[in-house]
């Protein structure tokens, strides 16, 4: 990992623990309906009580690549390595993948994200209590993630802040290079001449066709041919990865999108059904008394600096003490550069208020 990263590894005296991997199945609910849910559980193999880290990960189009199935990432790697350090490690798959693999991905939709992250938690304390299993969990939660991960950390910090029932305590969140406000995103794209990865832009406007909040014929006022049949036609079928489904979009904004859209995405009452969902599945800041770090990368162009700068400046505004919120810039890393550092940072901040 120290070779991977090129970043040193504050903690290497923590790996202690042998650790047992799990893969669990749990109930959680979407659109009012229960679905089958799973994910990847990770923990010290020792009989103790080590609090729990729920790992929310960034953007993925692929089955094969659920982190209860891919053991050859570097992320694996990663949750090993935190789980021997003395962390419950939780990865849910989000639904679409792993046992849901059957359904889309509802690609950046806050409440059934919330609820997939928040119902692995609880199944995973359930996993804990069985009587075989030695190593048990305590109420203290620690959160992260990147990319989507990032932004899903955000909204799940919300909702357990805002939960009266008080099933964990949530200790620290550490939220990385998310799109928190999806409106600044959409903007931020419709503004520039180019964009790497308009996948990005697609998957949430194919979850908005297979919601029904838009048809064929409004994707055609948004996404120009052939790239809207594209985006029809099982662009995102759990096979094609980012960058094979990047290869079939347009990386130019004005051939991607119609002038229409481009122009008018803010004020025609057309795009009002895309405004009203980007505004619902944005976190909405608000006053966090709990640890936050917000780690960004200064040259990253999928999702801009300026994204994390404006959550660290609108949960300010709300009354957010300086001392609670810090706002962490790494230097000379683009969105993909900045994970591993922002995660390993992440690690070595956990383990010190775990003490």
């Amino acid at each position: 990992l120290r070779i991977y990263t090129g970043v040193p590894i504050p903690f290497i005296d923590k790996i202690v623990n042998d650790v047992q991997i799990y893969t669990i199945k749990y109930n959680t609910t979407f659109e009012g309906k229960n679905v089958i849910a799973s994910g990847l559980v990770l923990m010290p193999k020792k009989a103790k009580k080590f609090p729990l880290l729920s790992f929310q990960n960034g953007t993925n189009t692929e089955h094969r690549r659920a982190p209860s199935v891919y053991y050859e990432s570097i992320m694996f790697q990663l949750f090993n390595i935190i789980a021997s350090t003395g962390f419950i490690v939780s990865v849910p798959d989000y639904l679409g993948f792993g046992a849901s693999e059957n359904m889309y991905h509802p690609y950046l939709d806050k409440e059934s994200t919330v609820n997939s992250v928040v119902d692995m938690l609880k199944a995973v304390k359930e996993l804990t209590n069985e009587k075989k299993i030695a190593t048990k969990s305590t109420k203290d939660v620690y959160i992260a993630g990147y990319s989507q991960g990032g932004w899903a950390t955000m909204c799940v910090q919300k909702a357990l802040e805002q939960d009266n029932t008080k099933t964990f305590h949530l200790v620290a969140s550490s939220c990385g290079a998310g799109p928190y406000n999806l409106e600044t995103v959409i903007e931020y794209v419709l503004k520039r001449k180019r964009y790497n990865n308009p996948y990005f832009l697609a998957y949430v406007f194919n979850t908005m066709l297979k919601q029904g909040l838009i048809d064929q014929e409004m994707l055609d006022k948004i996404i120009r041919s052939p790239y809207n049949k594209k985006i029809q036609d099982n662009l995102f079928n759990g096979i094609n990865s980012g960058g094979e489904i990047n290869s079939q979009l347009s990386r130019e904004v004005a051939e991607m999108f119609t002038d229409d859209f481009i122009k008018n995405y803010k004020t025609s009452p057309d795009f009002k059904v895309v405004r009203n969902f980007l505004q619902k599945n944005s976190v909405g800041f608000w006053k966090t008394d709990v640890p936050t770090k917000l780690f960004h990368g200064n040259t990253d162009v999928d999702i801009p600096f300026a994204t994390s700068q404006k959550a660290y400046d609108e949960m300010v505004k709300f009354g957010t003490n300086k001392s609670t919120l810090e706002l962490v810039e790494i230097p000379n890393k683009t969105h993909g550069q900045a994970i591993l550092p922002a995660e390993i940072k992440t690690i070595n901040w956990f383990l010190k208020l775990k003490e």
